[in-house]
Protein backbone atom coordinates (compact mmCIF):
# COMPACT_ATOMS: atom_id res chain seq x y z
CA UNK A 1 0.00 0.00 0.00
CA UNK A 2 1.38 3.70 -0.84
CA UNK A 3 -0.09 6.38 1.40
CA UNK A 4 0.70 10.08 0.01
CA UNK A 5 0.48 12.38 3.17
CA UNK A 6 0.70 16.66 1.50
CA UNK A 7 -0.59 19.99 2.46
CA UNK A 8 0.69 22.62 3.84
CA UNK A 9 -1.06 21.84 7.33
CA UNK A 10 2.49 19.56 8.18
CA UNK A 11 1.44 19.33 11.38
CA UNK A 12 -1.59 17.17 10.57
CA UNK A 13 0.06 15.33 8.19
CA UNK A 14 2.72 14.07 10.57
CA UNK A 15 -0.09 13.09 13.14
CA UNK A 16 -1.37 11.16 9.79
CA UNK A 17 1.85 9.22 9.58
CA UNK A 18 2.06 8.98 13.90
CA UNK A 19 -1.81 7.31 13.49
CA UNK A 20 -0.69 5.15 10.68
CA UNK A 21 2.65 3.95 12.44
CA UNK A 22 0.71 3.19 15.66
CA UNK A 23 -2.45 1.13 13.91
CA UNK A 24 0.86 -0.94 11.73
CA UNK A 25 2.71 -1.86 15.19
CA UNK A 26 0.38 -4.54 16.41
CA UNK A 27 3.58 -6.16 17.93
CA UNK A 28 6.06 -3.60 18.68
CA UNK A 29 8.44 -4.31 15.76
CA UNK A 30 7.70 -1.85 13.40
CA UNK A 31 10.36 0.17 14.51
CA UNK A 32 13.09 -2.15 13.67
CA UNK A 33 11.48 -2.23 10.37
CA UNK A 34 11.08 1.08 9.14
CA UNK A 35 13.01 2.75 7.12
CA UNK A 36 13.01 6.98 6.95
CA UNK A 37 14.80 8.51 3.79
CA UNK A 38 15.19 11.76 1.72
CA UNK A 39 13.05 12.40 -1.56
CA UNK A 40 15.56 14.79 -2.58
CA UNK A 41 17.76 12.69 -5.30
CA UNK A 42 15.79 9.79 -5.02
CA UNK A 43 15.65 7.50 -7.67
CA UNK A 44 13.14 5.00 -9.37
CA UNK A 45 14.89 1.92 -9.08
CA UNK A 46 15.99 2.91 -5.54
CA UNK A 47 12.45 3.28 -3.98
CA UNK A 48 11.50 -0.17 -5.69
CA UNK A 49 14.39 -1.64 -3.47
CA UNK A 50 13.24 -0.28 -0.61
CA UNK A 51 9.53 -1.04 -0.73
CA UNK A 52 10.36 -4.48 -2.19
CA UNK A 53 12.21 -5.44 0.63
CA UNK A 54 10.53 -7.89 3.13
CA UNK A 55 10.03 -7.44 6.48
CA UNK A 56 12.36 -8.95 9.20
CA UNK A 57 10.65 -11.08 11.61
CA UNK A 58 7.25 -8.86 11.88
CA UNK A 59 4.61 -8.75 10.10
CA UNK A 60 4.74 -5.14 7.87
CA UNK A 61 7.07 -3.21 7.03
CA UNK A 62 7.12 0.58 6.45
CA UNK A 63 8.95 2.96 3.85
CA UNK A 64 8.86 6.51 4.91
CA UNK A 65 9.79 8.84 2.14
CA UNK A 66 10.60 12.58 3.05
CA UNK A 67 9.62 15.14 0.06
CA UNK A 68 9.82 13.02 -2.95
CA UNK A 69 7.23 14.91 -4.46
CA UNK A 70 8.10 18.18 -3.74
CA UNK A 71 11.72 17.64 -4.37
CA UNK A 72 10.83 16.57 -7.96
CA UNK A 73 8.15 19.59 -8.59
CA UNK A 74 6.79 19.46 -12.06
CA UNK A 75 9.37 18.82 -14.96
CA UNK A 76 8.60 17.39 -17.98
CA UNK A 77 8.86 13.60 -18.44
CA UNK A 78 8.44 13.29 -14.87
CA UNK A 79 5.79 10.46 -15.23
CA UNK A 80 7.72 8.41 -17.67
CA UNK A 81 10.88 8.40 -15.54
CA UNK A 82 8.87 6.78 -13.05
CA UNK A 83 6.77 4.41 -14.99
CA UNK A 84 8.78 1.61 -13.42
CA UNK A 85 7.75 2.41 -9.75
CA UNK A 86 4.14 2.80 -11.13
CA UNK A 87 4.43 -0.93 -12.84
CA UNK A 88 5.79 -2.26 -9.30
CA UNK A 89 2.92 -0.78 -7.52
CA UNK A 90 0.44 -3.63 -8.00
CA UNK A 91 3.36 -6.30 -7.15
CA UNK A 92 4.83 -4.46 -3.58
CA UNK A 93 4.01 -6.98 -0.90
CA UNK A 94 1.59 -6.55 1.13
CA UNK A 95 3.29 -6.90 3.75
CA UNK A 96 4.93 -3.54 3.04
CA UNK A 97 3.38 0.02 3.20
CA UNK A 98 5.38 3.09 1.73
CA UNK A 99 4.15 6.89 2.52
CA UNK A 100 5.55 9.32 0.45
CA UNK A 101 5.28 12.70 3.17
CA UNK A 102 5.54 16.15 2.08
CA UNK A 103 6.76 18.43 4.28
CA UNK A 104 8.06 21.37 2.29
CA UNK A 105 9.29 24.68 4.46
CA UNK A 106 6.74 27.62 3.78
CA UNK A 107 9.00 29.39 1.21
CA UNK A 108 8.73 26.49 -0.85
CA UNK A 109 4.77 26.02 -1.09
CA UNK A 110 4.53 27.60 -4.21
CA UNK A 111 5.39 24.67 -5.86
CA UNK A 112 2.37 22.80 -5.35
CA UNK A 113 2.62 19.10 -4.60
CA UNK A 114 -0.87 18.95 -6.20
CA UNK A 115 0.07 19.98 -9.73
CA UNK A 116 2.49 17.40 -9.77
CA UNK A 117 2.09 14.97 -12.62
CA UNK A 118 3.58 12.08 -10.71
CA UNK A 119 0.70 12.63 -7.99
CA UNK A 120 -1.94 12.86 -10.71
CA UNK A 121 -0.35 9.32 -11.73
CA UNK A 122 -0.38 7.84 -8.50
CA UNK A 123 -4.57 8.79 -7.89
CA UNK A 124 -4.74 6.65 -10.83
CA UNK A 125 -3.77 3.04 -9.15
CA UNK A 126 -5.97 1.23 -6.80
CA UNK A 127 -3.79 0.61 -4.18
CA UNK A 128 -2.81 4.25 -3.12
CA UNK A 129 -4.46 7.00 -0.87
CA UNK A 130 -3.61 10.45 -1.19
CA UNK A 131 -4.42 12.59 1.78
CA UNK A 132 -4.41 16.57 1.43
CA UNK A 133 -3.99 18.10 4.68
CA UNK A 134 -5.31 22.02 3.86
CA UNK A 135 -4.47 24.52 6.65
CA UNK A 136 -7.68 25.09 8.93
CA UNK A 137 -9.73 28.41 9.11
CA UNK A 138 -9.64 30.00 12.63
CA UNK A 139 -12.88 31.92 11.81
CA UNK A 140 -16.77 30.98 10.44
CA UNK A 141 -19.82 32.26 10.32
CA UNK A 142 -22.63 31.56 12.61
CA UNK A 143 -20.86 28.52 14.31
CA UNK A 144 -16.72 27.22 15.63
CA UNK A 145 -14.23 27.78 13.12
CA UNK A 146 -12.00 25.15 12.24
CA UNK A 147 -9.40 25.77 14.41
CA UNK A 148 -11.60 25.67 17.31
CA UNK A 149 -13.27 22.54 16.27
CA UNK A 150 -9.75 20.57 15.86
CA UNK A 151 -9.13 21.94 19.52
CA UNK A 152 -12.44 20.46 20.77
CA UNK A 153 -11.78 17.04 18.86
CA UNK A 154 -8.02 17.09 20.08
CA UNK A 155 -9.07 17.51 23.78
CA UNK A 156 -12.12 15.02 23.77
CA UNK A 157 -9.24 12.47 22.21
CA UNK A 158 -6.95 13.33 24.90
CA UNK A 159 -9.30 13.27 27.71
CA UNK A 160 -8.89 17.05 28.76
CA UNK A 161 -12.23 19.30 30.15
CA UNK A 162 -12.19 22.36 28.27
CA UNK A 163 -14.81 25.04 28.12
CA UNK A 164 -15.95 26.17 24.58
CA UNK A 165 -15.02 30.03 25.55
CA UNK A 166 -11.97 28.82 26.27
CA UNK A 167 -11.38 26.88 23.13
CA UNK A 168 -12.49 30.78 21.12
CA UNK A 169 -9.66 32.42 23.14
CA UNK A 170 -6.96 30.21 22.26
CA UNK A 171 -7.77 29.79 18.61
CA UNK A 172 -7.97 33.89 19.04
CA UNK A 173 -5.20 34.00 20.44
CA UNK A 174 -2.52 31.45 18.68
CA UNK A 175 -4.12 31.43 15.09
CA UNK A 176 -4.05 28.53 13.08
CA UNK A 177 -0.79 26.48 13.97
CA UNK A 178 -1.98 23.53 15.21
CA UNK A 179 1.47 22.74 16.79
CA UNK A 180 1.47 25.49 18.88
CA UNK A 181 -2.20 24.92 19.92
CA UNK A 182 -1.45 21.02 20.63
CA UNK A 183 1.61 22.50 23.04
CA UNK A 184 -0.47 25.56 24.59
CA UNK A 185 -3.43 22.61 25.19
CA UNK A 186 -1.30 20.21 26.85
CA UNK A 187 0.35 23.07 29.13
CA UNK A 188 -3.17 24.21 29.84
CA UNK A 189 -4.08 20.55 31.03
CA UNK A 190 -1.08 20.38 33.10
CA UNK A 191 -1.93 23.76 34.70
CA UNK A 192 -5.54 22.78 35.47
CA UNK A 193 -4.47 19.63 36.78
CA UNK A 194 -7.73 17.80 36.01
CA UNK A 195 -10.44 20.31 36.58
CA UNK A 196 -12.15 22.20 33.36
CA UNK A 197 -9.93 24.50 31.78
CA UNK A 198 -11.37 27.87 31.53
CA UNK A 199 -10.83 31.35 29.28
CA UNK A 200 -8.93 33.02 31.97
CA UNK A 201 -6.32 30.01 31.82
CA UNK A 202 -5.91 30.65 28.49
CA UNK A 203 -5.08 34.42 28.81
CA UNK A 204 -3.11 33.95 32.31
CA UNK A 205 -0.92 31.19 30.01
CA UNK A 206 -0.91 31.79 26.43
CA UNK A 207 1.20 34.11 25.16
CA UNK A 208 -0.93 36.85 22.07
CA UNK A 209 0.70 35.07 19.52
CA UNK A 210 -1.19 36.62 16.37
CA UNK A 211 -0.80 40.34 17.60
CA UNK A 212 3.09 39.66 18.18
CA UNK A 213 2.38 38.35 14.35
CA UNK A 214 1.45 42.04 13.24
CA UNK A 215 3.55 43.79 15.63
CA UNK A 216 6.30 41.83 13.69
CA UNK A 217 4.48 43.07 10.40
CA UNK A 218 4.39 46.76 11.18
CA UNK A 219 8.30 47.03 12.28
CA UNK A 220 9.28 45.40 8.84
CA UNK A 221 6.92 47.84 7.25
CA UNK A 222 8.37 50.64 9.57
CA UNK A 223 12.05 49.85 8.73
CA UNK A 224 11.65 49.61 5.05
CA UNK A 225 11.65 45.71 4.87
CA UNK A 226 9.77 45.24 1.99
CA UNK A 227 10.63 41.57 1.03
CA UNK A 228 10.40 40.38 4.83
CA UNK A 229 6.95 42.63 5.25
CA UNK A 230 5.66 41.29 2.21
CA UNK A 231 6.32 37.38 3.33
CA UNK A 232 4.94 37.74 6.68
CA UNK A 233 1.92 39.24 5.66
CA UNK A 234 1.76 35.88 3.66
CA UNK A 235 1.79 33.88 6.30
CA UNK A 236 -1.03 35.24 7.94
CA UNK A 237 -2.96 34.82 5.05
CA UNK A 238 -1.77 31.32 3.39
CA UNK A 239 -2.53 29.73 7.46
CA UNK A 240 -6.25 31.41 7.15
CA UNK A 241 -5.32 33.01 10.80
CA UNK A 242 -6.02 36.69 9.45
CA UNK A 243 -8.53 37.91 6.32
CA UNK A 244 -7.13 40.84 4.23
CA UNK A 245 -9.41 42.95 5.80
CA UNK A 246 -8.49 42.56 9.28
CA UNK A 247 -4.58 42.82 8.44
CA UNK A 248 -5.54 45.96 7.15
CA UNK A 249 -7.08 47.37 10.29
CA UNK A 250 -4.68 45.53 12.47
CA UNK A 251 -1.83 47.57 11.06
CA UNK A 252 -3.80 50.97 10.49
CA UNK A 253 -4.21 50.27 14.36
CA UNK A 254 -0.80 49.93 15.15
CA UNK A 255 0.77 52.44 12.96
CA UNK A 256 -1.99 55.37 14.28
CA UNK A 257 -0.62 54.32 18.12
CA UNK A 258 3.36 54.57 15.97
CA UNK A 259 2.54 58.21 14.93
CA UNK A 260 0.35 59.62 17.89
CA UNK A 261 3.01 57.93 20.32
CA UNK A 262 5.83 61.34 20.29
CA UNK A 263 2.63 62.92 21.88
CA UNK A 264 1.83 61.08 24.88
Amino acid sequence: MLHVLFGPDEFRASEALRSLRDTLDTDGSLASNTTTIPGRNLSPSELIQHASALPFLAPVRLVVVENLLTSLGSRRGLVDTWQPFLDFLPSMPETNHVVLIESPKRDDRDSSVARSPLLGALKQRPNVTVTEFQELKTWARGGPSEVAQWLQDRAVRRGISIQPQAIEAMAEMVGANLRALAAELEKLATYADGRTITADDVRLLTPMVREERIFDLVDAIVEGHAANALKLLRRMLDDGSETPAHVQLLVARQLRLLVRAPEI
